[in-house]
């Protein structure tokens, strides 16, 4: 018994000091898987020990929930394997009794990533991270009886809407008038040309606009306007020069909504993993509506339900246990199971 808590000592010791994530994972699960052999007490001092000298390697950062490269749909990679053995991680200590250091490492994960959600403007965060690690994280807890609390609720929060929600543009203002968005060209104010269509475009009481050019110019000005069936373009053959005739037709707020809608309707779809009693359990029914069924987002006036027909839930309803039968999993944590065996300390 001796030389193997010498032996896990002086590995504990080797992965605090210089271990990566690449290499504590599969450790700790080697570990895990020995358990029978090993002995509970032995484990849960080897776990205790890694687990609070390596924290920072091992919980999940702002970088482990981006897409950094497209990847085939489906395709595996580095944050998805990054993910898995968290997840792992958390079940391992549950199994061994180790409430306490989920606690931890959900708490530093929680820290760890308010530290940098300021910083995910230009970042695109995985749908993977939905299905992937929030849903698999929220059955796991489930599974092990842990009751939603605080902080568990501002980890869920905090990906959703700094990864998610925020990333939704606001809803198309309807415009005054006849008013649309200006279309010039990249060379601003030297384009004569395109700062009259520009004045003719944020007009909101002029619908008509008549443009006699050179062939070359009037296929310029059509250039700008595109072919999104916003405007009737004709042209009157009367006289050269010939004259280019614009109809604005008033579909442009129209148009933006439908985008605005389909964009709502598909983060709506990627929200479906997490639609379930549980996951409201862990959010609150307010910010469960929010941002996860879109409550608000997808009943707005002019816009509509959106999102179609109701997904289904994560659970069946009523098939979450009740919260005061569960441990609680954050500020009352599940207090874990005191090890006799204490390692020892190598110089």
């Amino acid at each position: 018994m001796l030389e193997l808590t010498t032996l896990l000592s002086r590995l504990a010791l080797i992965l605090i000091s210089r271990g990566d994530s690449a290499a504590i994972f599969p450790v700790l699960t080697a570990v895990f898987e020995k358990r029978a052999v090993l002995g509970q007490s032995l484990v849960n001092a080897f776990f205790e020990s890694v687990l609070t000298g390596c924290q920072d390697r091992i919980i999940i950062s702002g970088g482990d929930l981006w897409d950094h490269v497209p990847v085939p749909y489906g395709a595996k990679t580095v944050s998805d394997e990054r993910e898995r053995r968290f997840l792992a991680l958390v079940d391992q200590c549950y199994t061994l009794n180790l409430g306490t250091l989920v606690v931890q490492l959900l708490d530093a994960n929680l820290k760890k990533l308010a530290d940098t959600k300021h910083n995910w403007g230009a970042q695109t965060i995985r749908r993977h991270t939905v299905g992937g690690f929030l849903q698999p994280l929220a059955r796991m807890l489930q599974a092990h009886n842990v009751a939603p609390t605080p902080p568990l609720k501002a980890l869920f929060e905090l990906i959703l809407r700094f990864g998610f929600y925020h990333h939704l543009p606001g809803k198309p203002q309807k415009p005054r008038g006849w008013a649309h968005r200006l279309r010039g060209c990249d060379r601003g104010q030297s384009c004569k040309d395109c700062r009259d269509l520009d004045r003719f475009l944020g007009s909101e009481h002029d619908e008509t606009w008549r443009f006699s050019a050179a062939l070359p110019r009037r296929r310029h000005i059509e250039n700008q306007l595109g072919s999104a069936g916003l405007f009737r373009l004709t042209t009157e053959k009367t006289r050269s020069p010939y004259t280019l005739v614009v109809l604005k037709l008033g579909r442009e707020h129209t148009q933006d909504l439908e985008k605005y809608a389909r964009q709502v309707d598909e983060l709506y779809s990627w929200m479906t993993p997490l639609q379930g009693t549980y996951a409201r359990d862990i959010l609150g029914a307010e910010a469960f509506d929010e941002l996860v069924l879109f409550r608000t987002l997808r009943t707005q006036p002019g816009l509509g339900n959106v999102a179609g027909t109701k997904r289904p839930a994560l659970e069946p309803a009523g098939a979450s246990p009740n919260a005061s039968q569960r441990p609680r999993l954050g500020f009352r944590p599940v207090p874990a199971t005191k090890s006799p065996v204490k390692f020892i300390v190598l110089e």
